[in-house]
């Protein structure tokens, strides 16, 4: 019974389950990011390591406490191309309070949202950082760089 449970498991990471992903940190504060309890669940990826179709929508949930009471939040993603230039998502629906969080947030409280991005067909396959960063009204609420593989 376990090495079917065992397998299953696999396969289900394996296929599209959605695992917390390891993350690098990328607020300017020499304080870091002042959002709490940071969590980043993305489709096909798993701790450390994460396979993204280029023909395929990106699923990301996201979980947070937040820092601060804002009117606003909206999400800034881009995906790195060659030289590792960050390149913005086009057509993202950037206004986080729009459709996915009821706006105003308030500090302390958490939050969880799923969305996708587009299609990250603009950039060739390869090895690749996807950067996920979120503003508030009155600052970075958090910045996240991901390393991806793209094919």
């Amino acid at each position: 019974m376990a090495p079917l449970v065992a397998i299953l498991l696999f396969l289900g990471l394996a296929l599209g389950g959605h695992a917390d992903v390891k993350y690098e940190e990328c607020c300017e504060s020499s304080k870091g990011c002042p959002v709490k309890d940071l969590s980043l669940r993305i489709q096909s990826c798993n701790y450390d390591s994460c396979f993204l179709n280029r023909n395929s929508t990106i699923k990301i949930t996201f979980t947070l406490t937040s820092d601060q009471s804002t009117d606003n939040a909206f999400l800034d993603a881009g995906i790195s191309s060659w030289a590792d230039i960050i390149m913005p998502f086009p057509h993202l629906e950037y206004n986080l309070c729009h459709r996915l969080l009821m706006c105003p947030l308030s500090e302390n409280v958490t939050y969880a949202w799923t969305m996708d991005l587009p299609e990250p067909d603009f950039v060739n396959p390869g090895k690749r950082i996807l950067r996920l960063k979120a503003v508030g009204n009155k600052r970075v609420m958090f910045c996240a760089k991901v390393n991806v593989t793209l094919y």
